[in-house]
């Protein structure tokens, strides 16, 4: 009599993991194997998936799929683990860097205080050059955007790393951000009945074009970040497969460029957008 689980030709079954059929390459390795919970219903990470992602070949398999994510489920929720821990992983980062900044602080800089003085005045610079003197104490929050971005897309050459903006929920985030912070700068200039007023400008008619307007510059935000950052990731991992060094060091000093370009473009377009909702 077979064993349990063996066929009657002594063959384990055709699962993956037991040296049958596996999936195909295309297959997303999401996490979406859930045990049922006593009620019928289903929710988290159950050890069969866990084990699927963590097991030798198929964890390889996982790191090179394009666009693939650990998922969380938590009642109608989905989330992107992989994300949550390297977004905290950036935070932890500029944390680290603002503490070591700031801990020996010197009237005469020197070396790193040096280096990262510089960078705050040139965003200071940006943002004097070009909003209003009422709506300039959204420097904090552009700074952040910048520094926040600009580690996030970077972090993705390290190898094992995943940059958190190649992710479309981040970079619609990020947009939100900007569009708070777009509302508030023409809020605190013209007052609140003053902003709202001008979305009536020149006509009423011109309402839904307004707000539309509004909501689109954010959408576009987000759409080109994630867009050059995903592809910058995908260059990347093609070229690795197709060739062993030379190439994808070369991909790679073309993904920092892309990273450096895309945080610059992503602050200079929301510094316009908060000037121009703050001009009288």
């Amino acid at each position: 009599m077979p064993a349990r689980g063996v066929s009657k030709s002594g063959h384990l079954p055709d699962r993956p993991g037991f040296g049958g059929a596996r999936p195909a390459w295309g297959a997303v390795p999401e996490c979406n194997n859930r045990n049922p919970t006593p009620d019928g219903e289903s929710g988290g990470l159950d050890e069969r998936s866990l084990s699927g992602l963590i097991g030798g070949e198929n964890m390889a398999h996982a790191s090179s799929e394009i666009g693939a994510h650990l998922v969380l489920r938590i009642g109608m929720f989905t989330c992107h683990l992989d994300t949550i821990i390297m977004t905290w992983i950036v935070m932890a980062l500029l944390v680290a860097v603002a503490i070591i900044a700031t801990r020996r602080m010197k009237d005469v800089p020197g070396g790193f205080q040096n280096m990262v003085e510089y960078g705050v005045e040139a965003l200071w610079g940006l943002v004097a050059d070009n909003v209003p003197p009422r709506a300039r104490g959204c420097f904090p929050v552009i700074a952040t955007l910048f520094l926040f971005i600009l580690a996030s897309n970077l972090i993705g050459v390290v190898p094992g790393m995943k940059s958190p903006t190649a992710d479309l929920n981040v970079t619609l985030a990020l947009a939100a951000v900007v569009l708070g912070l777009t509302i508030y700068a023409g809020a605190s200039v013209k007052g609140v009945w003053g902003y709202i007023v001008g979305f009536v400008k020149p006509n009423p008619l011109f309402l839904p074009l307004n707000l539309i307007e509004l909501c689109t510059r954010a959408i576009t935000l987000a759409l080109r970040l994630f867009g050059n950052i995903f592809a910058g990731d995908v260059l990347v991992i093609i070229l690795g497969k197709l060739v062993a060094y030379a190439v994808p060091a070369v991909g790679q000093a073309f993904h920092v460029f892309v990273g450096v370009l895309q945080a610059y473009l992503f602050v200079m377009l929301s510094i316009a957008y908060v000037t121009v909702a703050a001009e009288e």
